[in-house]
């Protein structure tokens, strides 16, 4: 216990903690500055209790013992209302503190300075990046007494680099007895001035400077040198990333809170092999773990999740860094850790101690020791993960039903509103939002009906609903070949390629540039998708997505969830973007997928290209020419079909369907569907709370007959059968499911079969409804 506060807060805690009266579980925090920012040893209770802090009732937001206000955002906390000064203080480590006491937890948060008082102090004394160190060494040389220091070492360095890497002059004695005399040298020579107060630390960054000086230049050969004899153990490393190419954040028990991509964390990861010091590759872990860290604290926010009740402790840290080992190696398979933990073990000779480089190298030597050690446990080898591979039934073939006469009149039956329409029109496509309805006919002209509201019917109206289908005056000259219906906005494309946009556009759904417009009544074009001929469109609750006829897809609006695809993480994007991804897949070799539509071979230098498009409420999913299904954005319930409940910020090609040929695809807010070509329906997610999960991959949907075609509501799924009969799953409550006056539950946790005689030519599933167009009778 040699940190004085620590000792302070375990001396004085009973005291503290007859303050607090808990009536439910509470975590409450202990922040615990670096010694070195204190500005006296003296620490009164005032002083404990601005440390201490309370959960609020907002989220993220703390309360000190004595009243002040702080908040808590990823590793940093922000100090508010009652403090003299706001200041943001970084939180260093995170470890969880033993007390019995019930319904009351403690965690203890290591901060780089006091949340009041104390001076700015590195995090780490020892930390000196490149440019520092370099600007350091630049110094002491425009000394006369330190000059011969350092063209002695430039001597050393010439005459080493003749001898072979095996030569022992390159182990770690030999390196740190020439460090340990050239920082003699420079100390007699009077470098540091030792009356200075801060004579400690400028010691250490003088050592740190002469450390990185010389293992800059010979980094190359001792690198070298430790690899030769590494071999073995960097076999038996990769081995073991080998067996969790399949890995998910389950794999590693990772609290589901907790499970988010870490793409930042795993690029500074993969990133650190091109360092040249010890120390800068240690910076670069500590970075990743930093990045982990922000990553998880974004995604509580994303969920709006309380987090305050979530505190990363040192077994969560050290989960999350073998689930991102993993994921670096399946990128870079000889991914040098064990070179690189050698490397950094016996040349980094200042010493990190309880620092943050400490404490991130620590983590780091347990997780690869738990590599080296993977074989042995037995619990993990038992849920080693395999190729996610869906398991099909079979299923009863029969004869298609052929619509033979498809000509006026038809019937439009919309369910949940006991309403049925006669129309004269011959249907061509038709869509179904949130209470609204619309319909392309055969000569490309819109009609939409329903609530009114934002202006997504395309047209001015006086009253809210409209009762009847009225026809869209703005595409009076224009051929519409489909239209899309989001929550509250509307797209459409047509026979020349443009796409309009009407609606709602709060966050930026109408692609139209125009962030100062809340809603668009008349249709207008999507200039920034001009120069593009757009063959689809689609639409998420608050996102928009359009296919080209080149198989280029665009995204643009809410980006709250990724599902945009963008490596940006902007909130909303009011003009539409490219989807930059080569739309093909790999089979489980990684062998690049055979696209029939174009012959039984492939030329690997041919693009791919997106064949389908489709929205679920904060996800998307792209069905690839070859039949490949990628999907990203939302996966909070599982509805990716990527075996996690992770958040993908890019498309991901599904790999539990990478031996099928997927067709259609679909979903809503928690849950995907698609249909395989081979007549099987496959879901995943949660399709309605009162339903069972379907889980976190892909599985089979079984049905007596093939389906012929779907149709994906917010929480119910309509698929029609080759013999022209339906089944109906998921919601009912608003009745979505009584197709032709059916008496169903508030719920059809089970795929039930409606038959019919009528001839089924159209059907769309929307929030609370289901809209069908039927042959009617001629009598």
């Amino acid at each position: 216990m040699d940190d004085p506060f620590l000792r302070s807060f375990q001396a004085n805690l009973p005291v503290l903690l007859k303050k607090i009266h808990v009536q439910v579980d509470t975590k409450c925090l202990i922040c615990i500055p670096q010694s070195v920012s204190l500005l006296s040893g003296v620490i009164t209770i005032n002083d404990l209790e601005t440390h201490f802090l309370l959960p609020d009732a907002k989220l993220g937001q703390y309360q000190t013992l004595n009243g002040k206000h702080v908040a808590i955002a990823g590793t940093h906390i922000h100090t508010k209302n009652g403090f003299r000064e706001p200041r943001i203080v970084r939180i260093l480590i995170t470890e969880e503190y033993p007390i019995d006491k019930p319904l009351l937890h403690l965690s203890v948060l290591h901060l780089n300075r006091p949340l009041e008082g104390g001076v700015i102090v590195p995090e780490d004394i020892t930390e000196m990046d490149v440019g520092t160190f370099r600007r350091y060494i630049a110094m002491l040389r425009t000394y006369p007494e330190s000059g011969a220091v350092f063209h002695s070492l430039d001597y050393f360095v010439q005459q080493v680099e003749s001898y072979p890497s095996s030569h022992n002059v390159f182990r770690p004695q030999s390196i740190k007895r020439v460090w340990r005399q050239s920082l003699d040298i420079l100390l007699d020579n009077g470098a540091l001035d030792i009356t200075s107060s801060s004579h400690s630390q400028r010691l250490i960054q003088l050592e740190q400077a002469i450390e990185s000086y010389i293992m800059e230049q010979l980094h190359d050969i001792i690198f070298e040198r430790i690899q030769n004899s590494c071999q073995s153990e960097q076999r038996q490393f990769e081995q073991s990333c080998l067996k969790l190419k399949y890995a998910t954040p389950a794999t590693f028990k990772i609290q589901l809170e907790y499970q988010c991509e870490q793409l930042e964390a795993i690029e500074c990861l993969q990133n650190a092999f091109t360092q040249r010091t010890p120390l800068d590759m240690l910076l670069q872990f500590k970075k990743a773990i930093q990045f982990l860290q922000e990553a998880i604290h974004a995604n509580l926010l994303r969920h709006n999740l309380p987090i305050g009740t979530f505190h990363l402790s040192t077994d969560d840290v050290l989960d999350q860094l073998l689930f991102i080992i993993a994921q670096v190696t399946k990128l870079y398979p000889q991914f040098p850790l064990v070179t690189m933990m050698k490397y950094m073990e016996d040349y980094r000779f200042v010493p990190s101690n309880l620092s943050a480089l400490g404490f991130t190298l620590a983590n780091f030597q347990v997780a690869l020791e738990w590599f080296f050690n993977l074989d042995s446990d037995d619990s993990i080898i038992q849920k080693f993960p395999t190729h996610p591979k869906v398991h099909l039934s079979s299923i009863e073939p029969t004869d298609c039903v052929e619509i033979i006469n498809s000509e006026p009149p038809f019937e439009i039956i919309i369910t949940g509103m006991a309403n049925r329409l006669k129309i004269d029109q011959e249907v061509y496509q038709m869509a179904c939002g949130h209470r609204y309805f619309a319909y392309v006919t055969e000569n490309g002209q819109v009609w939409t009906w329903g609530d009114a509201y934002g202006g997504r019917l395309g047209y001015a109206q006086s009253m809210n609903r409209v009762e009847n289908p009225q026809r869209i005056i703005a595409f009076a000259d224009v051929k519409v070949m489909q239209v899309a219906c989001g929550a509250f906005h509307m797209l459409a494309c047509d026979l020349d390629g443009r796409v309009y946009a009407w609606g709602s556009n709060s966050n930026g759904q109408l692609g139209l540039g125009d962030s100062s417009s809340n809603s668009v009544i008349t249709p207008r074009v999507i200039q920034d998708l001009r120069g593009n001929y757009i063959c689809a469109v689609a639409c998420g609750d608050s996102h928009s997505l359009a296919l080209s006829s080149q198989g280029s897809v665009y995204s643009w609006g809410c980006n709250r969830f990724f599902q945009l695809g963008r490596t940006s993480t902007i909130e909303n994007a009011f003009t539409p973007s490219l989807v930059e991804k080569s739309w093909f897949g790999t089979d489980i070799f990684g062998v690049r997928r055979v696209d029939k539509s174009i012959g039984d071979s492939v030329d690997i230098n041919e693009p791919g290209a997106a064949l389908c498009i489709a929205a679920g409420s904060y996800h998307s999913l792209v069905i690839a020419r070859d039949g490949t299904l990628f999907t990203w954005g939302c996966g909070r319930n599982g509805q990716l079909g990527h075996g996690s409940i992770m958040d993908i910020k890019l498309p991901l090609e599904v790999l539990a369907l990478s031996q099928e040929r997927v067709i259609c695809a679909g979903g809503g807010p928690s849950y995907s569907c698609a249909l395989l070509k081979s007549g099987h329906i496959v879901a995943c997610g949660l399709l309605d709370p009162a339903i069972p999960e379907l889980g976190f991959n892909f599985k089979e949907v079984k049905l007596p007959h093939p389906v012929r075609r779907v149709t994906f509501g917010q929480h119910h799924c309509v698929f029609v059968l080759a013999d022209g009969n339906l089944i109906v799953w998921g919601s009912n409550v608003h009745g979505q499911c009584n197709l032709f006056d059916g008496i169903l539950d508030s719920t059809v946790p089970d795929p039930v079969q409606v038959p019919t005689s009528k001839s089924i030519l159209h059907v769309a599933a929307g929030a609370s409804h289901t809209i069908i167009l039927t042959k009617t009778s001629t009598k």
